[in-house]
């Protein structure tokens, strides 16, 4: 009985543990329509896989094509007081450009407010 009663609590400790490592790390998808700046790599139209950790104030945000990271930034993770019912995103028209600068994701109260402090990596396709 005493074996069981030590397994039962190491299986639930285990759980809990890979539950904490893993909690705070979100991947959401995002589309754009049209060219976009992400902290100077511009990303073509098409499906992005947006990952970051919301268990911090500020996070870094990487957008993926497919399997290939093609940027990243810094970013607040903000929290509104509703849902709202689709994505959407806010730009920074700048001369030709357009910088993101903000994504509030649909079914969720978060959004992410980007800023110029991180780093870019292999143009988006």
């Amino acid at each position: 009985m005493k074996r069981v009663a030590t397994l039962v609590c190491g299986t639930a400790l285990t759980l809990m543990l890979t539950g904490a490592a893993f909690a705070g790390n979100v991947s959401k998808t995002v589309t754009f329509s049209s060219p976009v700046q992400v902290n100077g790599t511009t990303l073509q139209p098409g499906d992005y896989k947006v990952s970051f950790d919301d268990a911090t104030p500020t996070t870094q945000v990487t957008f993926k094509k497919g399997k290939k990271e093609v940027a990243t930034a810094q970013a607040q993770v903000k929290q509104a007081t509703n849902k709202v019912n689709a994505t959407s995103v806010q730009f920074n028209d700048e001369g030709s450009s357009r910088k993101l600068q903000q994504i509030q994701f649909g079914g969720s109260t978060q959004s992410l407010v980007l800023s110029d402090g991180g780093t870019s990596t292999a143009s988006g396709q």
